[in-house]
Order: structure tokens, then C-alpha cells, then sequence
């Protein structure tokens, strides 16, 4: 325990039995439950600052690794099928309802999810299927569509590759800037040995369907959510956001664009007022 706040660390499994590394950080008498969803080659490491700052706000946090990615079993970046991500949310929701107070439907405080980049994709799959326990959602920087030009060379490589060889690993284009501007967070990025520096044709090819999938079915999107975005963010499209934006179903949704922002909203500089505006939202809806 640390300044009045726990701290713990274990493994979930998933559906077809793969370990799922869990991190968590829990005040005394959590208002709410939050869980949190990385972005592809990120890991749940990358939102200690963020799980801290939920948790003395009086939320309890916990953060996931999805299979391939931090200290989860799984070859890494490298996806079978893109449910098998799904299957990871119903394992990692199953442990969120449990801290949430119930293994039911309701449990007895609020649960909300945050998903960034690749996870918040992954987050809107799942309120498609459904998320009726789940008081809310908070998108960062939601990956609908690659900003980066893939020269045409590696898109034919990695087509083939895909039929052959899906989980090959193959050098992203994504470089440490393109994520912060903040110093101290660049230079953590830069440092980070989990992070990876690679993605896999089977991964890039299935978000790309379910990107489109995500867009086309914009207006059946009912959850409460909360949409944020870096205005200068070069990986995920800002343009792409809006129009989803402005297509939701939901009759409760939230958009924030900071102007100057690049990809990594939560690790830029200024990112208090990320954080004060997510807690903010939260809060608001959490019953008294």
C-alpha cells in the first residue's frame, strides 16, 4: 500500500486458456470501477500515472495486457482472430463486475471502461455486442483510421505475408514522437523494453475490417462515452473520430478535441486537463 492506496498485480485467463497480466491500484472505498484497455504495442505499464490518478480520485483502476502485448501469454502483436480480443474483454470484465461488488449484471458500484487508440476500437466492438453493465465509456484517441501513408510495397508484402505467414513480425512505421511531446514521456517511450516496435499482417489487415465495421455501424453505438483527441495526432485520424462522432446512436456522448495533442492524449504534455476532464465525466455519473 502506498499513500492509502493498493496496489496489486495478478493473471485472468482467457477463453481459450492464455494468461492475462492485470494490474490494479484501489482506495479505500472506490466510488466506482474503471478498466483500462491499451493501445496496440503498449502495455497496462504505460497507465500507472493514469491508474494512480483514478484511484486518488476514488476510483478503483485496473489496466489489462492483452494476449501479445506486455507480460500476457501470445505471440507477439499477433492476433488469430480478431475475437480473440473480444474473448479477452469477457475475462477482463468478468474480474471488473467482481471488483465492481457482483459477478451479476450490476454490480454494486458503477463500472466504466477506457480504451485508447487500438483498445477503445476493441471497446466500441464490445458495446456492439453488448454492454449493458457498463455505466460508460471513455475513447482516446480511437483508431478508425491509420493517419500514417503504408508504403505500397509493405501493404503487398504484408498481404502475402497474411495468407503465409500472419504473425511475422514486421517494422512499424510508428516512431516514439508521434506518440508525446512531453519530455519525460518520450523518453520512457523510447525506453520502454515491453513497448513494440512491430506490427503483425494478421493483426493490421483484421483491425482494418474491423475499423470499417466500427464506422459502418456507428449509429446502433448506445453506450454513455466520452471521445477525446489530439488535434495533431499522426497514427489515428482525427477526422475519422469526428465523423464516427457525429454519427453515434448514443443519446449521452461527449467530444473533446485538444488542439495540440498528438496520439498519446493521457502521456501529453497538459494531460492533467485530460485527466480532470475525464474524472469530471465520471464522477457526473456516478449516482449519489
Amino acid at each position: 500500500m502506498r499513500g492509502g492506496l493498493t496496489h496489486l498485480e495478478g493473471t485472468i485467463g482467457s477463453r481459450d486458456g492464455s494468461s492475462l497480466f492485470v494490474r490494479s491500484v484501489r482506495p479505500p472505498q472506490p466510488l466506482a470501477v474503471v478498466g483500462i484497455v491499451h493501445g496496440y504495442g503498449d502495455h497496462s505499464g504505460c497507465y500507472t500515472e493514469g491508474l494512480d490518478l483514478l484511484a486518488a480520485s476514488g476510483f478503483e483502476a485496473q489496466a489489462i495486457d492483452l494476449r501479445g502485448h506486455g507480460r500476457s501469454e501470445g505471440r507477439r502483436g499477433h492476433v488469430g482472430r480478431w475475437t480473440d480480443y473480444l474473448d479477452d474483454m469477457v475475462a477482463f470484465l468478468s474480474r471488473l463486475r467482481q471488483a465492481a461488488g457482483s459477478d451479476s449484471f450490476v454490480g454494486q458500484r458503477p463500472l466504466f471502461l477506457l480504451g485508447q487508440s487500438h483498445g477503445a476500437l476493441l471497446l466500441i466492438h464490445a458495446s456492439l455486442r453488448g454492454l449493458a453493465e457498463v455505466q460508460g465509456l471513455v475513447l482516446t484517441s480511437p483508431y478508425l483510421r491509420f493517419a500514417l501513408a503504408v508504403p505500397a510495397w509493405k501493404l503487398t508484402v504484408g498481404r502475402l505475408c497474411a495468407r503465409a505467414v500472419p504473425w511475422l513480425p514486421i517494422p512499424s512505421e510508428i516512431r516514439a514522437e508521434m506518440l508525446t511531446s512531453d519530455s519525460a514521456m518520450l523518453e520512457l517511450a523510447r525506453k520502454d523494453a515491453l513497448a513494440l516496435k512491430i506490427a503483425t499482417p494478421g493483426w493490421f489487415f483484421s483491425a482494418q475490417r474491423a475499423q470499417a465495421e466500427a464506422i459502418a455501424r456507428a449509429p446502433s453505438f448506445q453506450s454513455p462515452v466520452l471521445v477525446i483527441h489530439g488535434g495533431q495526432d499522426p497514427i489515428a485520424d482525427p477526422a475519422a473520430t469526428r465523423g464516427f462522432f457525429e454519427r453515434l446512436g448514443s443519446e449521452d456522448k461527449t467530444y473533446r478535441e485538444y488542439s495540440v495533442m498528438r496520439h498519446e492524449t493521457l502521456r501529453e504534455a497538459g494531460r492533467q486537463e485530460v485527466w480532470d476532464t475525464i474524472i469530471r465525466w465520471l464522477r457526473e455519473r456516478v449516482p449519489e
